[in-house]
């Protein structure tokens, strides 16, 4: 604010609106986040401080092939839409360009914002059990 400009970009999870069982403390956490950075981004709306807040679903990174390792049957955590990281990438260095506050990727994820009770539902019916 004393600068006159500025961008936060917070990267929550689509884990904050469409909580995944066996993942208690990374939903609460990205829950967390995510509900702030929305506050401070209606906070600061009439300020030159911009916020926007990240929502990526599965990412195709070392971290998800890490939680893959971690579950049993994957039989259906297979066949969800995943994100690559460069493709989140542009849509981040876009929504800074633009202005925009909020991205979620794959775009697919955005149904999960509007219907979280369903999507909640459909996560948890196919969701793996870890090892």
């Amino acid at each position: 604010l004393k600068r006159k400009s500025g961008i936060i970009v917070n990267v929550a999870s689509i884990a904050s609106f469409n909580p995944t069982k066996y993942m208690y403390y990374y939903v609460a956490s990205k829950a967390g986040l995510g509900m702030a950075s929305e506050a401070l981004n209606a906070e600061m709306k009439d300020t030159p401080v911009h916020i926007i807040t990240v929502y990526p679903g599965p990412i195709a990174t070392p971290m998800e092939t890490r939680v893959k390792e971690l579950y049993e049957d994957l039989s259906m955590a297979d066949n969800v839409p995943t994100g690559s990281p460069e493709e989140l990438a542009e849509r981040v260095k876009k929504a800074v360009l633009n202005r925009e506050d909020r991205v979620t990727f794959p775009d697919l994820y955005k149904l999960s914002r509007f219907l979280p009770t369903f999507s909640t539902w459909i996560t948890n019916l196919f969701a793996p059990k870890p090892r």
